[in-house]
């Protein structure tokens, strides 16, 4: 049941990111179920799951919907994630292990290689990609409550949607930037870490003003 419920959520967030269910309407559990060929139950595990990570929105006594982000939703978003992850990225430059900046190269390699194909599938897998990039940084800064808060706060579908607003320079910059950060880790250099991670997050909520 574990791994249709996976299905389920992964199925309907690609559903919102793709437009397939536009921002603010309301949510039939029924309906979903229907559009993917499930049972309820699943469904219903999988909805409660996009609730928590905000790409949908309870409605006390009238269910749910897609979640509607405004402009400074999005802003405030990125301004506190500035804060949590210049502080995460300059602690992780004191202390990262050499295998997890093996494993940020190979990542960033592999956004590189799918820049210029700007389908939704590219979208999603560099979506992905630059996720578990930045999580290598938030679990390897040791501290697992900013960790924590990390993981609950970081808004995916803005992440989606900046990799759709970048044009093919402005993806590349921003890798550009990752490799800048790998290069502060191996120096151990926290504060120019810090920096490099002010200007990269600035860069992409600019793609919101």
């Amino acid at each position: 049941m574990a791994s249709t419920s996976e299905e389920a959520y992964h199925q309907i967030r690609r559903l919102i990111a793709e437009n397939g269910m536009d921002s603010g309407a309301k949510v039939s559990e029924m309906e979903i179920a229907s559009r993917l060929g499930m049972s309820r139950t699943p469904v219903r595990e999988a909805l409660r799951r996009l609730v928590d990570d905000r790409w949908l929105e309870y409605l006390p006594n009238r269910g749910m919907k897609v979640r509607e982000w405004t402009k400074k939703d999005v802003l405030d978003n990125f301004h506190v994630r500035m804060i949590l992850e210049c502080e995460a990225v300059s602690m992780s430059a004191q202390c990262i292990g050499d295998e997890a900046i093996e494993k940020m190269k190979f990542l960033n390699l592999q956004l590189k290689s799918l820049v210029k194909y700007k389908t939704t599938d590219s979208i999603q897998k560099m979506t992905e990609l630059n996720l578990e990039f930045h999580q290598i940084i938030w679990r390897e800064s040791t501290n697992r409550v900013l960790n924590e808060i990390l993981l609950k706060n970081i808004n995916i579908p803005t992440m989606i949607s900046t990799y759709k607003l970048y044009d093919e320079s402005k993806a590349l910059k921003s890798l550009e930037e990752h490799d800048e950060l790998i290069q502060c880790f191996q120096d151990r250099n926290s504060e120019k870490a810090a920096s490099i991670m002010r200007t990269h997050l600035e860069r992409a909520a600019g793609e919101f003003r």
